[in-house]
């Protein structure tokens, strides 16, 4: 098993779309196939994608077309109802 921290390349699960890259990159088309190229071979890999600055989610993993498969500690389905609830603001609640 291995884990990959790609930074600001992808910095939360949301932006899991290769299309989505920061709006301060001087390359954006660079970025886009480097996202590709690694999404791709990390995917493949099984792999675990961390984060380092979201409340909830601290790493996922992609299926073969950069959909969010898995993500820890909680399931996105818990995510998302806490944030509805409220408890999606402030420190997280694992």
């Amino acid at each position: 098993m291995t884990a990959v921290h790609l930074g600001d390349l992808y910095p939360r699960h949301f932006h899991a779309n290769p299309l989505w890259v920061m709006a301060y990159d001087n390359s954006s088309l660079e970025m886009i196939n480097r996202k590709i190229e690694y999404f791709s071979e990390y995917s493949e890999k099984n792999s675990w994608f961390t984060f380092y600055n979201h409340p909830f989610v601290r790493a996922c993993r992609l299926d073969g077309v950069h959909k969010v498969k898995e993500t820890w500690p909680t399931s996105l389905s818990q995510v998302f109802a806490d944030v509805k609830s409220g408890r999606g603001e402030g420190e997280p609640h694992w």
